[in-house]
């Protein structure tokens, strides 16, 4: 008798425990959800790489005949103003997308097997409205090694 009244006595007390510290409501309070912490990119804002095919370009190793993609969040004003180096040199196209956000690097025919490119995106590249990139960048990345049969 005194082990179920101990029981119930401690089960009492953790009940009272998780009854007052549970969060309270008020009816005249409103929950209010915290925004989300991702920052969406606009227009307006300073032009920025936000995308890469592969994902992740950089550092990645493609396939001879894969093209490569780098996705901005604003338009180039034309392919000429996209400025950069490519190394060593090799056959490709480079295009922009439709939306023009998109430069396309397209093989001719293919990428050179074990070699390793660098990709080296000058800050005066010239987006819409004359904007241009705070800082240039640098993407390696790499084609699949052959060792023959």
């Amino acid at each position: 008798m005194i082990k179920k009244l101990i029981i119930i006595v401690i089960l009492a007390g953790v009940g009272l425990f998780a009854f007052r510290n549970m969060p309270s409501k008020s009816p005249t309070q409103t929950p209010t959800a915290s925004p989300p912490q991702i920052k969406q990119v606009t227009q307006t804002d300073t032009p920025v790489l936000v995308s890469t095919k592969p994902d992740p370009l950089d550092e990645a190793v493609i396939l001879p005949t894969q093209t490569a993609e780098l996705s901005f969040n604003i338009p180039i004003e034309n392919i000429g103003e996209f400025k950069y180096e490519f190394t060593p040199k090799t056959s490709y196209k480079a295009k922009l997308s439709d939306d023009r956000k998109t430069v396309v690097l397209t093989p001719n025919p293919t990428w050179p097997v074990g070699t390793t490119f660098t990709i080296n995106i000058s800050p005066l590249t010239k987006f819409d409205g004359g904007k241009r990139l705070k800082e240039g960048f640098i993407i390696h990345f790499k084609t699949i090694d052959y060792k023959g049969v």
